[in-house]
């Protein structure tokens, strides 16, 4: 545990969400293999997660890092099991967040940069996403973020209104608007 507040691992937001997610995982294995999920043992788990992993204030950013990096990249030719799983184990980390306002902060600046910049693989990860996340958190936090999907279609809509109006113009306009 003392591992995760390592300088040099706490400089890579990457690889540290990588292995909380993972040492997470190895946990809820050992939970599920050894103690048949016994809910004493799982509420111990959960304690001994959030006192450790919130000592650092960098691990709700992290984990928003992580989960833009999985959007963009990661996810990339998964399975449709192993999205389900890596986006789960996103959420399940962030649950033990005491910090989830500056994961929620941090993730819609980022959801707010694929979309704007297009790097994102699917807009049905990015909705999966939300969906989990709208689950434990509502759908106020969530509402926002949702709405950038709905200001990026209206930009497109606007754009192609435009070249139909104007179609003789020879401008080049293309724009997209989001709101954070």
């Amino acid at each position: 545990m003392k591992k995760f507040l390592d300088e040099s691992l706490l400089k890579d937001p990457i690889q540290f969400a990588k292995e909380l997610i993972a040492f997470k995982q190895e946990t809820d294995d050992i939970l599920k293999n050894a103690f048949d999920n016994n809910m004493a043992f799982q509420k111990a788990r959960d304690q001994s997660f959030m006192a450790f992993m919130n000592k650092s204030e960098m691990t709700a950013k992290h984990l928003a890092t992580y989960a833009d990096h999985e959007l963009t990249v990661g996810l990339k030719g998964a399975s449709e099991e192993e999205i389900g799983r890596k986006l789960s184990s996103i959420v399940s980390v962030f649950c033990l967040c005491h910090s989830r306002d500056i994961f929620m902060k941090e993730y819609g600046i980022l959801i707010g940069e694929r979309l704007l910049n297009r790097t994102f693989l699917a807009k049905e990860l990015e909705a999966r996403m939300l969906d989990k996340l709208k689950i434990e958190c509502g759908v106020g936090p969530i509402s926002k973020m949702t709405k950038m999907f709905t200001d990026i279609d209206l930009s497109v809509e606007l754009a192609k209104d435009y070249k139909n109006k104007f179609p003789a113009q020879s401008i080049n306009l293309e724009m997209q608007i989001v709101s954070l």
